[in-house]
């Protein structure tokens, strides 16, 4: 373990696949690794579309994030373990 944090920089599922709890599934078995790994906090940026999504899953949103990776606007979602 070197930090209480772990941080996922963006979940993307493909079209034909969404809709099928998927991005649910991958925040949860990561959340049960990391929790598992003595990690105190989840931390997972995302686009604005997506922050309700996220927020249905438990994390709360912190506001937009430092990241200007690919030029985008990020939000940063957190969720304690």
């Amino acid at each position: 373990l070197v930090g209480s944090e772990m941080c996922i920089e963006t979940v993307d599922v493909l079209p034909q696949y969404r809709g099928q709890g998927l991005a649910r599934e991958i925040v949860s078995q990561y959340s049960k690794r990391e929790k598992a790994n003595q990690r105190k906090m989840l931390i997972l940026t995302c686009l604005p579309e997506k922050v309700a999504m996220y927020e249905k899953m438990g994390l709360k949103d912190k506001g937009i994030s430092g990241s200007s990776w690919g030029g985008e606007e990020w939000h940063e979602m957190t969720i304690t373990l």
